[in-house]
């Protein structure tokens, strides 16, 4: 075991950390890392969104969720609507819109809120290893 592979280990759960909880924020653009991980109970079975249909950005303001199975469109409507993202689904056929409302004044200052409430571990565990790193090499 070298010096730098629990350093790096560490590092890399940080990263891993980091990469999946930041597109599930919400910001004024549309983002299929919205919706994807959103639970929808279909086939009798809970499964996640980006498993049951593809999510498109066609526009900076709009997601586009189209089923694979034209049946599960009510599944994924209900899912939608109850999850805390607080978009309401427009279902078009086949296709369920989610227009994304531009940010107030009152949502920004929200969102500051609940990101400075998210967990600085991960950011944390990168500025030690590095202040580590710079120490060791000096010394």
């Amino acid at each position: 075991m070298t010096f730098f592979s629990k350093p790096r280990c560490r590092w890399k759960k940080a990263s891993i950390t980091w990469c999946t909880n930041s597109p599930a924020v919400r910001t004024g653009k549309a983002s299929p890392g919205l919706v994807e991980n959103v639970d929808v109970h279909a086939y009798g079975s809970s499964m996640k969104l980006k498993q049951l249909a593809l999510i498109t950005t066609p526009e900076p303001r709009l997601l586009v969720v189209q089923p694979f199975d034209a049946g599960t469109v009510p599944d994924i409507e209900r899912a939608l609507k109850e999850s805390k993202i607080g978009i309401t689904p427009a279902v078009d056929g086949k296709i369920i819109r989610l227009p994304i409302p531009e940010l107030s004044e009152e949502r920004r200052k929200e969102l500051v809120r609940s990101l400075g409430k998210w967990p600085r571990k991960p950011v944390c565990v990168c500025a030690r290893i590095g202040t580590r790193r710079s120490t060791k090499r000096r010394s």
